[in-house]
């Protein structure tokens, strides 16, 4: 995932890299809701800034026996703001994260741009393509020819007339 601070900095790299890897990630939407989160993470800290300064004064003036009746009833209406606010901003935080998680990593800068895979430009082979006398077979059809691997408990609790690897192998290439 893109840290969301390089998003910011750098919108149309991000952006052409979106449009480079044919994604359909909303860049535009989650930089809004990015700016919506930042708004509302500083209406959060102001609340609490505020909740702390007028505690330290409330405890001050119990302190002093002084009444403290209109700043307790201030607090009351405070902390139903923070509670507000930090639910909108759990819900937006939720939001934020599933959006990041459609935007694609950056290509390399010498990966070439294409539509697909067949686009993809052949730099390197290494050995021989093999080729066989037979057709190799899948797993998959493999796995349906001997069914002892598919129950999960067969490697824990071997049975005395389990097939043995050579049987096994016979097996794989059997018609």
């Amino acid at each position: 995932m893109i840290d969301l601070k390089f998003i910011r900095s750098n919108p149309d790299e991000v952006r052409a890299a979106i449009r480079n890897k044919n994604e359909k990630a909303d860049l535009d939407a989650l930089l809004e809701l990015d700016e919506t989160r930042r708004g509302l993470q500083f209406e959060f800290d102001q609340f609490k800034s505020r909740q702390n300064q007028v505690s330290q004064t409330i405890a001050k003036l119990k302190r002093e026996g002084g009444d403290a009746s209109a700043l307790l009833e201030e607090m009351g209406s405070v902390a139903e703001q923070i509670k507000a606010v930090n639910g909108r901003l759990t819900e937006i935080n939720a939001e934020l994260e599933a959006r990041l998680l459609t935007i694609p990593n950056l290509p390399e800068a010498s990966v070439p741009v294409g539509r697909d895979e067949s686009s993809n430009i052949l730099v390197k082979t290494w050995g021989e393509q093999p080729s066989f006398a037979f057709t190799p077979s899948t797993i998959w059809s493999w796995r349906k020819r001997t069914p002892c691997w598919i129950c999960p408990a067969a490697p824990r609790y071997p049975a005395p007339d389990s097939p043995s690897i050579p049987a096994l192998a016979r097996a794989w290439n059997a018609p």
